[in-house]
C-alpha cells in the first residue's frame, strides 16, 4: 500500500513561514538579552565609579581625563587570588560574622587556657563519639588516634566532660598526614607539627619583594593643581558668626533627638578647663566616630587600643548613633572602661545648606563640628597610633600628607581655636554630597598651600603608605618604626589581604607590616609569636 504523497495548502505553507520567523525572532532576542545581562552586570560591579572632578588636574598614572575611574582601581593589579601555598581561597568562607566566633584577647594571651583559645577562634566542633573509639596500637605497644579523634576528645574535656579515653595524653600517638607521608607524632611533637605547618600556611600570604620596599618624599617637580581652583577667598578673616550659627542649629537639632550635648559632660569640661593653662594647644582627647550599626572587628580593636596604650589620653569619646556589637567591643569597653565615654550622636543631615546623605560624608562633617566643639585628636577607628602625638600637640592644627595633592582627614589634631579649622569648616558652603575626597581632602590641601603658617602638615610618618602603597602593609614588611600612627584602609583588606578580618591565631604568625603592627599593639613585641600550645 502506498503512502499518498502530501502536499501543503496555501494556508498550511502561511502558519510554516511564521512559525520559522518567530522562532528565528527569539532566538535572535534571547542573545540580544543575553548580551545586555553581562553588560548589566559588569556596570553593576563597577558601582563605586566616580567622576574626575573636571577642574582637577589629572593624576598622573590614575586619572585619564574625559574618563571615570575606580576609587580601588589600584588594587585590581594586586589583587590577591591565591594565597596560603597558591591555594585559592574561598573569601565567602572566610568571612567571620558569627558574633560568638569572637572573643577579644588584648595583650594576655600567655594566661590564656586552650578552651579560651577555641572559643575566640571558632573551632569546627567535630561529632565523634569518643566513647566507642577503638585506638589502633603500635608494635612499640602506644595507642595512635586520628588527628580528627584527638579534636573531638579535646573539645568534649573543654566543654566540661569528665569522661576520656585517654588518661596521658603523653603516653599516646598522633596519626598525621603531609607531603612526605605519614607520621606517627607523640602529643608534643603533634602539637609542634600543627604549629609549623599553620605558620607554613599563613605567614607569607604571598612572596617578598627582593627588597624592604621604602617610602620617599614627593618629588616638587610633580606637576600639581592650583589651589586656588577650590579656593576663591583668599581673606584670613573668620566668619565666626556664621560658624556659631551654623553649629548651633545643628546642635539643636540633635539635641532634639535626644543626643547628647559634649560640651556639658563634665569630663569633658575638666579637661577643657585644664588645657586653658596648658603649654599644648590641642587637648589630650580622641574622638572616634561610629555611624550605623556593625559588628566591631578586631582592627577596630586594634585601632583604639593603641590610642589607649601610646597616646594615653586623658579621655576617649565614642560619638555613635548604634553602639557596636560583639565581643572585641565588649573586651575593649571592659580594657579601657575608665578613659572611654560613648556619646550618643546623630549623623549630620545637612551642612550649609546642602544636603549630607552618604555616611562617610556625614562622618566628615561631623568630626570638623566635633573638633570645632571641643579641640582633641580625630582618629577613623581602623588608624593605629604608634608612638605619642604629644610633640605635635603645640600646634594649632596638624594634618598628614596623604597624596602629593591631598591631606587626608582620617586623623585630625586641632584647637577649638584654629584658624585653618574654621576656614575648612566654611568651605563646606561648597559640598557636594556627589563628589568623592573634595571637601575632605582636597580642599585642606589647598589651604595649606596657601597659608602654610597656619597649619603643621606630616609628610611621611602619619598617612604613609596610603592606599595607593597598600601593598607595604599587607605583602611586605616595611620599616613602621619611625611613623606615629598608620592607615589601616581596612576597606581594602579583603582586596590586598584576601580576608576582611584575621583572626587572633592569624595574627600572631603574619608575617607582614599588619600582623607586625598588630603585635606590637596587642602584645607589645612585633616578633612572630609562638602559639604551639594554642594548636590543638
Amino acid at each position: 500500500m502506498f503512502m499518498r504523497r502530501m502536499r501543503c495548502t496555501r494556508s498550511q505553507k502561511s502558519l510554516l513561514s511564521w512559525v520559522v520567523t518567530l522562532l528565528f525572532t527569539s532566538y535572535i532576542c534571547f542573545n540580544v538579552y543575553s548580551s545586555y545581562s553581562v553588560s548589566v552586570s559588569e556596570n553593576t560591579n563597577n558601582y563605586n565609579q566616580r567622576k574626575v572632578l573636571e577642574k582637577w588636574r589629572k593624576r598622573p598614572l590614575l586619572y585619564k581625563e574625559g574618563a571615570t575611574m575606580k576609587k580601588s582601581s589600584h588594587l585590581e593589579q594586586g589583587v590577591v587570588s591565591k594565597i596560603y601555598n597558591g591555594q585559592h581561597k574561598n573569601l565567602l568562607q572566610k568571612e567571620m560574622d558569627d558574633e560568638q566566633a569572637k572573643v577579644l584577647r588584648t595583650n594576655k594571651l600567655d594566661e590564656w587556657d586552650e578552651e579560651e583559645w577555641q572559643t575566640v577562634e571558632n573551632v569546627p566542633v567535630t561529632n565523634i563519639n569518643t566513647n566507642t573509639l577503638k585506638p589502633t596500637t603500635l608494635d612499640i605497644g602506644e595507642s595512635v588516634y586520628e588527628e580528627k579523634e584527638i579534636v573531638s576528645i579535646l573539645q568534649n574535656l573543654r566543654g566540661g566532660s569528665t569522661k576520656s579515653p585517654i588518661s596521658d595524653f603523653q603516653k599516646i600517638r598522633v596519626k598525621v598526614t603531609d607531603e612526605l607521608g605519614e607520621h606517627f607524632l607523640r602529643f608534643n611533637d603533634y602539637k609542634k607539627w600543627k604549629f609549623e605547618k599553620f605558620v607554613k600556611e599563613i605567614a607569607n600570604p604571598v612572596p617578598k619583594s627582593e627588597q624592604p620596599p621604602q617610602i620617599f618624599p614627593y618629588d616638587n617637580d610633580i606637576p600639581r593643581p592650583n589651589p586656588q581652583m577650590l579656593i576663591k577667598d583668599m581673606s584670613i578673616v573668620i566668619d565666626d558668626v556664621g560658624i556659631s550659627t551654623e553649629t548651633r542649629n545643628d546642635r539643636l537639632r540633635r539635641l532634639a533627638l535626644g543626643d547628647e550635648d559634649t560640651n556639658k559632660l563634665p569630663d569633658v569640661q575638666a579637661i577643657i578647663q585644664q588645657s586653658t593653662t596648658s603649654q599644648l594647644k590641642i587637648p589630650n582627647i580622641i574622638h572616634f566616630i561610629w555611624f550605623g550599626c556593625r559588628r566591631f572587628k578586631v582592627h577596630n580593636y586594634i585601632s583604639i587600643f593603641s590610642a589607649y596604650e601610646y597616646q594615653e589620653p586623658d579621655l576617649i569619646l565614642f560619638h555613635t548613633n548604634c553602639e557596636p556589637n560583639g565581643t572585641y567591643w565588649e573586651a575593649l569597653k571592659q580594657t579601657i572602661d575608665s578613659k572611654l565615654k560613648i556619646v550618643k550622636r546623630s549623623p549630620p543631615t545637612t551642612i550649609w545648606g546642602h544636603p549630607v546623605q552618604k555616611v562617610e560624608h556625614q562622618s566628615d562633617v561631623a568630626r570638623l563640628e566635633i573638633l570645632l566643639e571641643t579641640g582633641g585628636i580625630y582618629m577613623d577607628d581602623d588608624v593605629v597610633v604608634l608612638k605619642s602625638l604629644d610633640s605635635l600637640r603645640n600646634n594649632e592644627m596638624v594634618l598628614g600628607e596623604e597624596n602629593y595633592d591631598a591631606l587626608a582627614n582620617s586623623i585630625i589634631m586641632a584647637s577649638p581655636n584654629s584658624w585653618f579649622l574654621k576656614k575648612w569648616f566654611t568651605y563646606y558652603k561648597d559640598f557636594n554630597d556627589t563628589k568623592w575626597s573634595e571637601s575632605s581632602c582636597f580642599v585642606p590641601w589647598s589651604l595649606w598651600h596657601l597659608f602654610p603658617s597656619t597649619i603643621n602638615v606630616v609628610k611621611e610618618r602619619m598617612l604613609r603608605p596610603n592606599w595607593e602603597e597598600i601593598k607595604f602593609l599587607y605583602h611586605e614588611l616595611w620599616d613602621w618604626r619611625d611613623n606615629y600612627t598608620v592607615h589601616l584602609y581596612s576597606r581594602f583588606m579583603i582586596n590586598v589581604d584576601g580576608t576582611p578580618e584575621r583572626s587572633l591565631q592569624e595574627l600572631s604568625v603574619l608575617n607582614t607590616t599588619y600582623g607586625e603592627i598588630a603585635r606590637y599593639v596587642l602584645w607589645k613585641d612585633p616578633k612572630i609569636r609562638d602559639i604551639t600550645e594554642w594548636m590543638v
